[in-house]
């Protein structure tokens, strides 16, 4: 499951599940549904109608791109080994994620990979062949940065935001 799928992380995580042969399960809004399945969800839960946390459906991996959720709130939805993989690691996540692996076997993951050669290479390939889709929200002039940022921090972009610096 990918909780964020519209936004600029979640756009790519989407197409790379699906590249690696993962079922793929996006959670955005409602706006955004018809995106994330064209990105090839093979299911898309729209948050503003369905909680994903009340629901008996299990998954190995639950990635939370944009910092919605907890360790605490996922293991409810997460398969006996699941993992629980966040950008954004709160500290009560971190505390459940340390003693969770000892007692349940599911884990938080989370991190900068220490070898980003390989990954970054693969990603450039795909992006050089097209094989990526890259989704664009909006483009903005340098000098109105401000805006950009202000349009990102309403949390509800879709994919990315351009600064076109020329």
């Amino acid at each position: 499951m990918i909780i964020g799928a519209s936004g600029s992380i979640g756009t790519y995580a989407v197409q790379l599940a699906k590249r690696l042969g993962a079922e793929v399960t996006g959670v955005c809004g409602t706006s955004n549904v018809d995106l994330v399945r064209s990105l090839g969800a093979d299911h898309v839960i729209d948050y503003h109608h369905e909680n994903v946390h009340d629901t008996s459906k299990r998954w190995d991996v639950v990635f939370d791109t944009v910092g919605a959720s907890s360790f605490a709130d996922s293991e409810s939805v997460l398969a006996e080994r699941g993992v629980f993989v966040p950008t954004v690691i709160s500290i009560r996540s971190l505390f459940g994620g340390a003693w969770t692996p000892i007692t349940r076997g599911k884990k938080l993951v989370g991190g900068v990979s220490m070898n980003k050669r390989e990954p970054l290479r693969y990603v450039t390939e795909l992006l050089a062949d097209d094989a990526l889709r890259v989704v664009i929200d909006g483009t903005f002039p340098l000098d109105r940065i401000q805006d950009a940022h202000r349009h990102v921090d309403t949390g509800h972009k879709t994919g990315n935001v351009v600064i076109d610096v020329a």
